[in-house]
């Protein structure tokens, strides 16, 4: 008995030694491009941290590595605060328009990657999300992203109206304040009010308050972005994306409109997508042809 286990601890040695050699050094977590969105039909595995992604090869050698800080953006914002006292009692405007606060801030950001959750048409693939794909809105070896696209607002145009004129079109819900539309102080051009004590009234009177924003960036959709920093194209109507559904080679993002959820087509030119592994000429089966066509993708490469 003592023999038969020494000879299985002896066994699982080499095993041992096997998972404690580290084959790769990364930062971050640990996400696949599935094989249907890829050139070759084989998948990539690539690490993402803050903005930062690094795709390798089946060897774990690094493909590429893409920072979006590259791409960063550069915008400016101006808050103008502005206090009224009234007489909330007689409605009696006791003071003009007061400029309380008047500032200009410099901002320098990065446009946030959008990931989708990938479902396919055979229900044997639900993935975490997927924020790199090689061919899902073409056909060569780049390796693409999906990132908000951002317009810069000049600094003298106001904010909520440069919103409301460019909404209509791109799919953007501009904010407004949350405050009832029916609120008293909303007559005398107030989007909120404080109270303060009135020392000769006695009482305490409403301090109306006006905050107009200028600048700052406004959503404009989405862009497909290869990881050299090109801006290869635009998705409008859409500022993220979250579930996609892979169907017979069109790759379909959900959306909503009057008159409830509706489907969109993402890609442009129908994917060579088999469910079978390997066949990456799609013609589904696994044969000498397969062994040709990726002889040619890696010459390529």
């Amino acid at each position: 008995m003592k023999k038969s286990i020494l000879f299985i601890l002896l066994s699982l040695l080499p095993l041992m030694g096997i998972a404690q050699t580290p084959v790769l050094d990364y930062s971050g977590d640990i996400y696949f491009i599935p094989s249907a969105l890829t050139k070759s039909g084989e998948s990539f595995l690539y690490t993402r941290e803050n903005d930062k992604f690094t795709v390798y090869d089946g060897d774990l050698n690094m493909i590429k590595s893409y920072d979006l800080q590259s791409g960063s953006i550069t915008y400016k914002e101006r808050v103008v605060r502005q206090t009224r006292k009234m007489d909330f009692e007689t409605r009696e405007l006791l003071t003009d328009w007061v400029v309380a606060e008047d500032h200009t801030e410099e901002i320098t950001t990065v446009a946030s990657t959008s990931g989708i959750e990938l479902y396919t048409d055979d229900n044997a693939y639900h993935s975490r999300n997927v924020y790199l794909s090689q061919t899902l809105f073409d056909d060569d070896e780049d390796f693409e992203f999906i990132r908000t696209k951002y317009e810069i607002i000049p600094i003298e145009t106001k904010t909520a109206d440069y919103e409301k004129e460019h909404s209509a079109n791109s799919g953007s819900t501009p904010i407004y304040n949350e405050d009832s539309p029916d609120a008293p102080w909303r007559e005398y051009g107030a989007d909120g009010y404080s109270w303060e004590w009135d020392e000769e009234r006695g009482k305490n009177i409403m301090v109306l308050e006006k905050t107009e924003h200028y600048g700052g960036l406004f959503s404009n959709g989405m862009e497909i972005v290869s990881m050299d920093g090109t801006v290869k194209g635009s998705i409008s109507g859409f500022n993220y994306l979250s579930s996609a559904y892979l169907y017979r080679g069109n790759l379909y993002v959900r959306g909503h409109n009057a008159n409830g959820s509706v489907l969109y087509r993402l890609n442009s030119k129908r994917l060579n997508y088999s469910t079978t592994r390997g066949d990456l000429n799609a013609d589904g089966q696994v044969n000498a042809a397969d062994h040709v066509k990726l002889s040619e993708i890696i010459m390529g490469q």
